[in-house]
């Protein structure tokens, strides 16, 4: 049963190792930490490369190398190298600096500039590599080291180190890690977008990632962290380039999108993006406007036709906002989709003398706004029909027959009313009748 505990308390270790992820944060050094002591011991083989998986030359947090310190025992170069072990016998190369040996048997620095320097993440490894014969020295020590010889060309990677010879010792090679700086994110800007301008894809800000490490340049990614009014679902971020773009047409609100930068190191600033998207408002293209119409109109009947567009296609209802509802009302045309306002189906008529002037406001709504409009009604008063052959006088024959015209009335009406004449007072003897139209044949 303790064995089977081991076993699990490996497993667990191992899986730590790949799955951690620690930001360094303050400078410190990784390998032999006096290079200078290893001076008198001298490699001469040719074309090899050297893994050190020994925890002191193990790094255990996510930074730069900005510095190698080393000694050699001759002039010449080397590659100083990190590695990442990937399974079993497999490590990958995450990068290399040349090094240059300009004074044997002394410690040499070698500065890294920004740019070139190698990222380190937990549980990477220091090795070198020498196409040319090894120029550091090493002596025997506590601590593993695998040793490959006759690598004369640049090393390819992933590299299988299963070949490789193991021994103990170390090598007189130190690094120097400077924790990485945090990646900043600018370009924000509240943004205003009316909904009949927006299409899916459009690009609605970019934004600029950068940091002061130049290795971390074309290595940030940025993401949408959170938002409000589950803006995720209508807008996403390039993160090669920066732009926000729409994914999905936003409904009339207002997003704040708090995004994420982050580097390799997991290191990260959020700024956020004000995106508000409005409704373009209807527009009542005919309002203000002033009619006039007769005193005496009928019900139900249209008195202006209402001229209501909406730029987004959105349906559009209107209707009454202020006026009298027992003499106007507004509805919608039919066989069409406009509206109109109508004289009441049981109005009032209308009285020049008590009113001469209605205002009614109208309002058209999109779903989202409301927008007014304002109608003067002017009432035209009504005219008195004119008897045109008016006063007259007729001559008839005591025994005329009856039933027989005596005059014909010349009757007009300026609004075109339908017109009813009778005699006042009423006579036993006369009569007013119309007279039917002439027989065409």
């Amino acid at each position: 049963m303790a064995v089977t505990l081991l076993h699990l308390t490996l497993v667990f270790i191992r899986i730590a190792d790949v799955l951690t992820t620690n930001t360094c944060i303050s400078n410190s050094t990784y390998g032999e930490s006096d290079p200078s002591a290893l001076a008198n011991d001298m490699g001469n083989e040719t074309g090899v490369a050297v893994l050190l998986i020994q925890d002191q030359y193990k790094f255990d947090c996510c930074g730069f190398v900005y510095k190698w310190t080393f000694i050699a025992n001759s002039t010449g170069n080397l590659t100083a190298q990190v590695w990442h072990h990937d399974s079993g016998d497999v490590y990958t190369l995450v990068g290399s600096n040349t090094l240059n040996a300009l004074n044997p048997g002394y410690n040499e620095d070698e500065i890294i500039s920004n740019g070139e320097r190698i990222r380190t993440n937990y549980a990477d490894f220091i090795g070198f590599h020498s196409s040319d014969t090894n120029i550091i020295p090493h002596v025997n020590a506590t601590g593993n080291f695998l040793k490959l010889s006759g690598i004369i060309t640049t090393m390819t990677t992933p590299t299988d180190w299963s070949s490789a010879n193991t021994g103990n010792g170390s090598y007189a090679i130190k690094s120097w890690l400077t924790p990485s700086n945090a990646p900043v994110v600018t370009g924000f800007t509240n943004i205003t977008l009316y909904n009949d301008e927006i299409s899916v894809g459009d690009t609605v800000n970019t934004i600029t990632a950068s940091d002061n490490d130049l290795e971390d340049v074309n290595n940030l990614t940025l993401t949408i962290n959170s938002t409000d009014n589950n803006g995720q679902n209508y807008f996403e971020i390039h993160s090669s380039t920066g732009a926000i773009r729409i994914k999905s047409i936003p409904p009339i609100n207002t997003y704040n999108l708090d995004i994420e930068v982050k580097d390799p190191c997991s290191l990260s600033n959020i700024g956020t993006q004000t995106i508000i998207i409005k409704n373009r408002l209807p527009v009542i293209a005919n309002l203000p406007s002033t009619i006039s119409v007769s005193e005496d109109i009928t019900s139900n009947t249209l008195l202006f036709a209402i001229n209501a567009t909406d730029s987004y296609n959105d349906s559009l209802t209107c209707s009454m906002h202020i006026g009298d509802s027992s003499i106007f009302q507004v509805k919608a045309i039919v066989l069409t989709t406009d509206h109109g306002v109508y004289t009441a189906n049981s109005s009032i008529p209308f009285d020049y003398d008590n009113v001469s002037t209605y205002n009614v406001t109208i309002q058209c709504d999109d779903g989202d706004d409301i927008v007014y409009g304002e109608l003067t009604v002017n009432i035209i008063q009504n005219q008195a029909p004119v008897i045109n052959s008016l006063p007259d006088s007729v001559s008839l024959l005591e025994d005329i027959n009856t039933n027989t015209l005596l005059h014909t009335l010349n009757v007009t009406d300026i609004e075109g009313d339908n017109i009813t004449c009778v005699l006042n007072p009423n006579s036993s003897l006369f009569e007013v009748t119309l007279i039917p139209p002439s027989n065409i044949g």
